[in-house]
């Protein structure tokens, strides 16, 4: 499998530990169970989203160090900068993340249940004892942390995008 370098690492990482995440909430009235997950390799992939979540979480939970903008400012050397960095890095890790595993997920769908889902408008999702729910689609930006996280960032009066 042809993947990057930091991706191939997490997994192999999450398969050395051999301690899965496993979901942990139940299924709700309105869902309808339609398979469980048996694939180890899905498995693996949703504790590395669970772990990356996680992780952007505790980095949110930390003080932002100062940034200062001026002449002789040094990115490579601001505390502010090197914060914002880290951050931005496990966010798009985490979504890239997040990403694979819906696609990875729902690929193992037919074609009939693909089509149920839309038809009815549910969506997949995970649920404790690794069950494939089809639940009510609710309005998910797909990329909200990211959003919030860059316009929090650069759109503050007298921030600007780096070169």
């Amino acid at each position: 499998m042809l993947c990057p370098e930091w991706l191939e690492k997490a997994l192999r990482k999450v398969r050395r530990s051999g301690e899965l995440i496993e979901p942990t909430e139940e299924v709700k009235g309105e869902e309808i169970v339609i398979g469980e997950i048996t694939d180890e390799r899905l498995k693996i992939l949703y504790t590395l989203n669970k772990r990356l979540y996680a992780e952007v979480q505790s980095i949110l939970q930390e003080e932002e160090p100062s940034h200062f903008h001026d002449p002789v400012h040094d990115p490579a050397s601001c505390q502010g900068c090197i914060f914002i960095c880290r951050l931005l890095q496990a966010i798009i890790k985490s979504n890239a993340v997040s990403k694979l595993l819906w696609v990875s997920f729902t690929d193992g769908l037919s074609e009939d249940e693909t089509l149920w889902l839309i038809r009815t408008g549910r969506a997949p999702n995970i649920r404790k004892g690794w069950k494939i729910v089809a639940c009510p689609v609710e309005e998910v930006v797909q990329s909200q942390l990211l959003q919030e996280f860059l316009t929090s960032v650069w759109q503050m009066p007298n921030q600007r995008m780096p070169n």
